[in-house]
């Protein structure tokens, strides 16, 4: 489960993934929880996520990513 601060504005939330820490893909999207649920990856992996919100001026920069072990 990925959980964030919210961002004033913003209308939907980009989350994606990464195996590497430097090619990420599309995780999922969002427009309400400021958490999600993100599923399919592989238990004992790590990954590395990061998130960018999307509000009336456009798409923000992307967040920190963090590397986490799914358990």
């Amino acid at each position: 489960m990925l959980r964030w601060k919210a961002i004033y504005g913003a209308k939907i939330y980009i989350m994606e993934v990464s195996e590497d820490g430097k090619i990420f893909e599309l995780a999922g999207t969002t427009t309400k929880s400021l958490r999600n649920v993100i599923d399919g990856l592989t238990l004992a992996q790590y990954y590395s996520f990061r998130v960018s919100a999307v509000g009336a001026a456009g798409q923000g920069p992307w967040s920190d990513s963090y590397e986490v072990l799914v358990a």
